[in-house]
């Protein structure tokens, strides 16, 4: 099952994806099929900045 199969994509489905794909280059693996599997990634420039961004909604919402 694929996340469009669930509907429209949301922020939490943009926020998952995100943390996968940081996670992905943590241990060392690629995030998609065309990763270089270095920080030069697209997706994993990307993935860190909305990764803060939920970070940043999730500390606003808390206060």
């Amino acid at each position: 099952m694929t996340v469009m199969d669930d509907g429209p994509v949301t922020d939490r489905d943009l926020d998952e994806a995100a943390a996968g794909a940081v996670q992905a280059h943590d241990a060392g693996r690629r995030c998609h099929t065309g990763c270089p599997g270095t920080t030069d990634c697209r997706q994993l420039s990307w993935a860190r900045i909305r990764r803060a961004a939920a970070e940043y909604r999730r500390i606003r919402r808390s206060i």
